[in-house]
């Protein structure tokens, strides 16, 4: 269990975080039978878009939320990150800098226009201009917010950020759709005694169900229409999509508990 009564050490939290990145990382092999590049095109294999569009959909915002948890944890307990300017420069160094370098070489082999490609969407890296809103956003709140009633406003603000579509300039667009997951873990280490509620065992049997339900509504619809393995296909699948959003916050409260 992550809650404790000592500090934690983070050790399943680091573990959390590995399983994302495989995850991620995962995914990525297997674009090209997903219709998710256009690089290299592969035949469509709806058991591919199934396991990662809807059984897996929820492992970068899964990523984010460990990043926004140990984020708070970093902040709150270990007394890190308190001096603004520091912690400016660091998320510089580790986020943005990489995600510059990465993109100019991409834009190098590939011949492309680098203004274009950085201001956009970035390649592989695109999260990490992401990242940095969060980042920058989280701190804001852990500096000025201290009463439950305001962090709620938050979370509340977060949720509707999501369904605004915002281009994807300097990874704006990114950014409102995945800063609930950041400020979400953010909330889950800061508020880890109120909410043991999450760590029963019967509400983690209601989850798993509830998980189980949603995706085999999704293996029927892909039985029904394999035309759905297509990338660009899936999304005009209102059930899907439905269960899609609800997947990746359930995969959070799982993977957390």
């Amino acid at each position: 269990m992550l809650i404790e009564n000592k500090l934690p050490k983070l050790q399943n939290i680091i573990v959390l975080r590995t399983f994302a990145i495989i995850a991620v990382v995962l995914y990525h092999c297997y674009c090209p039978w997903l219709e998710a590049w256009n690089w290299y095109k592969c035949e469509y294999r709806s058991l591919y878009s199934f396991i990662f569009e809807t059984v897996l959909v929820g492992r970068m915002p899964l990523f984010v939320c460990v990043s926004g948890y140990l984020f708070s944890h970093l902040y709150l307990d270990r007394g890190k990150y308190h001096e603004f300017g520091n912690f400016l420069q660091n998320k510089i160094k580790r986020l943005l800098v990489p995600c510059m370098l990465f993109t100019g070489l991409m834009c190098l082999i590939l011949q492309l226009n680098y203004v274009e490609n950085i201001v956009g969407y970035g390649f592989h890296l695109w999260f990490l201009k992401m990242l940095f809103f969060c980042f920058m956003t989280t701190w804001l709140c852990a500096k000025y917010i201290h009463q439950i009633k305001l962090d709620i406003i938050a979370i509340c603000i977060s949720i509707i950020m999501m369904f605004i579509s915002m281009p994807k300039f300097l990874g704006i667009g990114q950014y409102f759709k995945y800063y609930f997951f950041f400020l979400g873990g953010y909330m889950l280490y800061k508020y880890r005694y109120q909410l043991k509620f999450l760590y029963n065992k019967y509400f983690a049997t209601l989850l798993m169900t509830f998980f189980t339900l949603i995706c085999i509504i999704c293996a029927w619809r892909y039985l029904a229409q394999p035309q759905l393995a297509n990338g660009d296909i899936i999304h005009l699948d209102k059930v899907v999509m439905i269960c899609r959003m609800l997947l990746r916050p359930l995969t959070i409260l799982i993977a957390f508990i």
